[in-house]
């Protein structure tokens, strides 16, 4: 059974994927710490965990973790501590340790050689129309486990439109080319001559299957090869050399649309 702490800090970070990603940290500070549970860490008095806290960032920090990553550690021990009443710790002194917080990298539009290199690597009907969905909308993979048949529309200048988020504050509509478009017409009916009676509640891009006519889970970075040279979101799109793959961004983003 879920303990009362667990619930208050879940209904305390309001976004999925911060909590998701909070409860990651925790846990692992937790057995860092060697407790039985993520409850544990309430039990310290204030002056030990923080001081548990700073050889916990001293550690990541010794072993080159960015301090972009070694922060949003902290950001979870503290929400889990101010969500339970847990006081009288200064979470500022100890982002000090960190430094200077480092600038991201400027984005740049993706080159054609570069979509090329990417699109050569892949046979994969579904990693095509992936790699062009992300590199024309400018989507992040954090969007695409959500993205559904009803969220896409089509426009003029053989164009589609894309709701993403659709309901949420961060609700916003993005285009895809006429390039992209195709790609994501032949894996949906791909779908389709497997089987799958597709829904506007279907996801767009749906997990691997062996039964096309099984409900259709939505395609989740879950799905990755540990320890393998493959993206995480992508499943089987191989890295290519100095080339992001689109799904972890980094320095590169969208593909500007050309205009007609």
């Amino acid at each position: 059974m879920k303990s009362r702490s667990i619930s208050v800090f879940e209904e305390y970070v309001q976004s999925d994927k911060t909590r998701e990603q909070y409860l990651f940290h925790l846990t692992k500070f937790a057995e860092y710490c060697k407790l039985e549970s993520i409850d544990g860490i309430l039990k310290f008095e204030s002056v030990d965990l923080k001081e548990r806290v700073e050889d916990y960032v001293i550690l990541f920090k010794n072993q080159g973790k960015s301090p972009n990553y070694i922060r949003i550690i902290t950001f979870a021990i503290q929400s889990f501590c101010d969500s339970n009443d847990k006081l009288g710790i200064n979470w500022k002194k100890i982002r000090k340790l960190l430094g200077k917080k480092h600038k991201p990298k400027k984005s740049r539009p993706y080159a054609t050689e570069e979509i090329k290199r990417m699109l050569h690597s892949t046979k994969d009907l579904r990693s095509k129309a992936l790699i062009l969905f992300l590199t024309a909308s400018g989507v992040r993979r954090g969007a695409i486990p959500e993205l559904k048949i009803k969220h896409l529309k089509q426009m003029s200048n053989d164009c589609l439109a894309v709701t993403v988020y659709e309901g949420s504050n961060e609700e916003y509509v993005t285009f895809i080319n006429t390039e992209a478009r195709k790609a994501l017409n032949l894996y949906l009916q791909r779908r389709k001559h497997d089987g799958e009676h597709l829904d506007p509640e279907h996801p767009v891009f749906r997990a691997k299957y062996q039964l096309a006519t099984a409900k259709p889970k939505p395609f989740s970075e879950k799905y990755y090869s540990n320890n393998r040279v493959f993206c995480r979101q992508c499943e089987r799109f191989m890295r290519i050399p100095t080339v992001r793959c689109p799904c972890c961004k980094g320095s590169v983003r969208n593909r500007p649309r050309s205009k007609k």
